[in-house]
């Protein structure tokens, strides 16, 4: 997770428990359980695209890869040819 992310995070993590810990009616503190939950449910969706974009990006290096591995048979095989 990037470093912005993370600070985000943890400043949600302070606000949402100095709210819980303040909260002196039910609504608040139904209002800033929400938030609480809507922060994790926010933390997991980047969690999931992130491996996402890690799996893609790994699968273009080797993608990369072998098209270079190639590009040097083809060379040679036509080397051989003439």
């Amino acid at each position: 997770m990037s470093e912005d992310l993370k600070r985000i995070e943890e400043a949600v993590e302070r606000a949402v428990r100095r709210a819980l810990a303040e909260a002196r009616t039910e609504d608040l503190r139904i209002l800033a359980e929400a938030v609480k939950t809507l922060a994790d449910y926010v933390r997991e969706g980047f969690k999931i695209f992130d491996e996402r974009l890690r799996r893609i990006e790994e699968r273009l290096k080797i993608e990369r890869g072998s098209r270079k591995s190639t590009r040097g048979l083809r060379r040679l095989m036509r080397g051989l040819k003439k």
